[in-house]
């Protein structure tokens, strides 16, 4: 009886795919990330701690426990498989560090005594383990461009100027020509900030009087009307100091005493002031204003060929009004 011996072909395919897996088995590590070496690393005052803690972590798990240096400064940064330890007021803080740079913590109180606090803290670091296990895979990033509007600036854009409107009560003196002012007023016109442009009229209830050569008497109740500008270099809750100044008119009927004769009577000039107001309560202000006129134009009662002048040149007042201002 004659034996044969069979010969099989393998394909080279074949042979090249039996390669690569065994390539691929030689670089795959034998131990798993519950099996790889484990490192504490302690603060100064758990160094002895963390002794009985390898001891009972080599013992319950089988795996190696090495006492490492110090952790970081800051305990979230320690690597993977290193496990950083650090006092805190309620007991020892632990802080794993898990794959992809992640890390879990947790936090054990303390004990009556080294090895019930040992104990203790290889359980927690048992279960760091487990935790860190289970965190489920980072999200891929994505090379995506995110767009976040920033937020808009209002469209509507807030007024430069604001309006204001004042009235006011007064009571004043001329010095030169020694007659008192009594008498009410109002004014209109746009703020910037503290500094305004407004519209003004005042009344004297009292009329002046003024008497020529002959004897002849004139009476003469003028509205004073001005354009003036008032700047306030000072002003806050309480207090307020302005500067103002600008162009008057003053428009009036004349009247010649013991006669039927009368006549408007206008002039033209310019005002500066300066004034100083206290806010009383709510729209509320004291002020006390005091300046100059000067007529350029001055007012005048024709009478026969003569004039009657019915103002000076220059007119320095004193007042003082109560002057709401909302």
């Amino acid at each position: 009886m004659t034996s044969r011996t069979h010969h099989v072909r393998v394909p080279p395919s074949l042979w090249a795919a039996v390669a690569s897996a065994l390539i691929v088995l030689t670089m795959t590590p034998l131990t798993s990330a519950q099996d790889a070496s484990l490192t504490l690393r302690p603060t100064e005052p758990l160094v002895e701690l963390a002794a009985e803690v390898r001891v009972v972590l080599e013992r319950r798990t089988g795996r190696e426990v090495i006492i490492g240096d110090a952790p970081p400064a800051i305990l979230e940064a320690v690597p993977e498989h290193h496990v950083g330890m650090e006092e805190a007021t309620e007991g020892v803080s632990l802080v794993l560090g898990a794959p992809q740079g992640r890390v879990v913590r947790a936090m054990v109180p303390n004990a009556d005594d080294i090895p019930a606090q040992a104990r203790a803290v290889a359980l927690a670091i048992e279960s760091l383990g487990d935790e860190a296990a289970s965190l489920p895979a980072p999200r891929p990033r994505s090379n995506e461009e995110i767009f976040i509007e920033a937020p808009r600036p209002p469209t509507t854009v807030p007024p430069i100027a604001r309006p204001t409107l004042y009235l006011k009560m007064m009571v004043g003196l001329s010095p030169i020509r020694r007659s008192v002012i009594v008498g009410p007023g109002a004014g209109l016109g746009l703020c910037v900030g503290p500094h305004c442009v407004v519209v003004e009229a005042d009344l004297s209830l009292l009329p002046q009087y003024e008497t020529n050569q002959r004897g002849e008497t004139v009476r003469y109740r003028p509205v004073n009307a001005s354009l003036r500008a008032i700047l306030r270099p000072y002003q806050d809750e309480k207090f307020a100091v302005g500067i103002g100044f600008g162009f008057l008119t003053r428009v009036g009927r004349a009247l010649l005493l013991d006669t039927d004769r009368d006549q408007v009577v206008t002039n033209f000039g310019l005002r500066g002031s300066l004034e100083f107001a206290v806010r009383i309560r709510g729209p509320f202000e004291w002020v006390f204003d005091g300046g100059v006129d000067l007529a350029i134009t001055r007012a005048r009662f024709l009478r026969s060929g003569s004039t009657i002048f019915l103002e000076d040149r220059w007119n320095p007042f004193l007042v003082t009004s109560l002057r709401v201002r909302p």
